[in-house]
């Protein structure tokens, strides 16, 4: 996904939070792409919007356990 290798390979975590906005656009229903957000916000040290991230794949995908490991992770719980 071009998202994961512009944040991750490029460290150009604006450009892929900007991608994954409009990914959301177009696929609100999708948690993976809240997840993904998460994990890059995370990277870029902003734990508030990652939190908000995960909690929206959550209440997308309620079952989505690797959010759910990533959100109490980020809070301090695990």
């Amino acid at each position: 996904m071009v998202a994961e290798w512009l944040a991750f390979e490029k460290k150009d975590y604006d450009g892929a939070i900007a991608i994954l906005g409009l990914n959301s656009e177009f696929y609100p229903k999708n948690g993976y792409t809240y997840n993904l957000m998460g994990r890059i916000q995370e990277a870029k040290g902003d734990t508030a919007a990652a939190i908000a991230s995960y909690q929206k794949a959550l209440e997308l995908d309620p079952n989505d356990r690797r959010s759910k490991e990533l959100l109490e992770k980020v809070e301090g719980k695990k």
